[in-house]
């Protein structure tokens, strides 16, 4: 019995052992994998922090910063399949993100301009400057259409109103201008642009995308309430359009505002906005 008991601590004992060995051996792999991916896959501070925000929150410029690590991630995962990093999770949940948003009906405002009518479109080259009047167009407002990867500006009498830079993984960015004597739109980039004319009736469809709209004419003069679809939209108020004197408008002063005759109201980094008319 005494023989049977010290043979039964012989085998525990050299099963621990056993089980130790091939755990420290698993610690060892995981370390030299997390070793492997820090050297071949680093972050700074600044992105880290980044990747725990909602690619929906992300500025324009974190959204070129995250296309970069995407670029530096993929190539990574096709060298290092196996391995695993500790920010994959939030990388990966943030490229489902802008595949929901591509997936997601936003409005087309270019649709929404041709449903009564016919649209003539023209194509902007790339790289480009294009005066307005140069295109045979009459006077009003014009929706450009935006794809690619690129910069635009529009400016009136070299006065710059409008700048937006486009990530080719976002849906088409709807720009609303108005066409002066002395206005033009500036290409850089990998931009593909569209011009319509836009006749759309925004006191009754009540969205605006981003771009420039002349109260009296494009929007009723008035009070109104104005819903913002993006955090980091901005809303201003021309007062002046000749001297382009521009006043930006506190997010608190949009749940009641005065749209003035003959002043001009500015939205950036927006998708579209909403605008409700006060009784």
């Amino acid at each position: 019995m005494k023989n049977k008991t010290i043979l039964l601590l012989i085998l525990f004992a050299f099963f621990l052992s056993s089980c130790g060995k091939s755990g420290n051996k698993t610690v060892e792999k995981l370390n030299d994998e997390i070793k492997n991916s820090s050297i071949h896959f680093s972050l700074s501070p600044k992105e880290i922090k980044m990747l725990k925000k909602s690619y929906k929150d992300f500025t324009d410029k974190e959204k070129e910063l995250f296309n970069k690590i995407l670029k530096k991630y993929d190539d990574f995962k096709k060298n290092n399949g196996n391995l695993k990093l500790i920010f994959e999770k939030d990388i990966l949940r943030i490229k489902q993100e802008i595949s929901n948003i591509k997936n997601n009906n936003d409005i087309n405002f270019v649709k929404e301009s041709s449903k009564n009518v016919k649209l003539e479109e023209k194509n902007l080259d790339k790289n480009s400057t294009t005066y307005l009047k140069d295109l045979n167009l009459s006077d009003g407002g014009y929706i450009i259409s935006l794809t690619g990867n690129g910069e635009f500006s529009y400016y009136n009498d070299d006065k710059l109103v409008i700048k937006k830079e486009i990530s080719s993984n976002e849906n088409p960015k709807f720009i609303r201008i108005i066409k002066y004597s002395n206005s033009k739109v500036e290409l850089k980039g990998e931009l593909n642009a569209n011009i319509v004319k836009d006749n759309i009736n925004y006191n009754s469809f009540k969205f605006l995308p981003m771009g420039y709209f002349l109260i009296g004419k494009d929007i009723d003069e008035g009070n109104y309430e104005i819903k913002l679809k993006n955090d980091d939209t901005n809303i201003y108020l021309i007062k002046n359009t000749k001297e382009n004197i521009i006043e930006k408008q506190e997010k608190e002063s949009l749940k009641n505002i005065y749209l003035k005759k003959n002043f001009a109201l500015l939205i950036t980094e927006a998708n579209y906005i909403e605008i409700n008319k006060l009784k």
